[in-house]
């Protein structure tokens, strides 16, 4: 279950975890100062902790209040780990599985 909001998610059967950052339609882009931070907290989780597999910063083509959520809609997912841009992909249908993917791996699928 994604949960609208900001937050980590623990993969305790494969023991990583990592960060999403959820960007919804009409949403204004993230101030210097919030990309800032989020880069901060990114580059402290990516030293001090060899579990962790990244930043993803998911641009969704619709709001997790737009039930049912599944692969019919698009996305756009950034990977960052160590403050650098490991990945960037558009999906342009099958988000849920894109999610799920990276919720299961660590890593854009």
């Amino acid at each position: 279950m994604i949960h609208e909001g900001n937050g980590s998610y623990g993969n305790t059967a494969k023991g990583d975890w990592c960060r999403f950052e959820w960007k919804y339609p009409g949403v204004t882009p993230s101030s210097s100062g919030t990309v800032n931070s989020l880069g901060d907290l990114d580059a402290l989780f990516s030293m001090s902790d060899p579990s962790y597999a990244g930043l993803f910063i998911v641009q969704l083509g619709t709001s997790l209040d737009s039930f049912p959520f599944d692969d019919t809609q698009a996305c756009s997912i950034q990977h960052i780990r160590h403050t650098e841009l490991m990945a960037l992909k558009t999906y342009p249908h099958s988000a849920q599985s894109a999610i799920a993917h990276i919720m299961q791996y660590g890593r854009l699928m």
